[in-house]
């Protein structure tokens, strides 16, 4: 538990400032809600056919590769401090 926290306490502070306040609380709550489906139910679903066909480790790279790409997109996003939320 945890590691949970230490992942997803700061979400709660870094989701809502990606959107305009007018959208935010929406925008937030929907991708939330959209990667936890999409996180929680894709890697089961490759896991078996996987594992199954290679082995436990080729999994573990592709999830290796998916936490990699996560990464690279998180600091992708612009840094939001000194930038108005209300303009487009």
């Amino acid at each position: 538990m945890f590691i949970a926290g230490i992942e997803m306490g700061p979400i709660g502070a870094f989701l809502p400032e990606l959107f305009r306040s007018r959208y935010r609380y929406t925008a937030t709550g929907l991708s939330y809600s959209v990667a936890g489906v999409i996180g929680g139910a894709v890697p089961p679903l490759m896991a078996v056919p996987i594992i199954t066909t290679n082995g436990g480790l080729a999994f573990g790279v592709i999830m290796a590769g998916l936490c990699l790409i996560t990464l690279l997109y998180t600091l992708a996003v612009p840094e939001t401090r000194n930038r108005d939320l209300e303009q487009v």
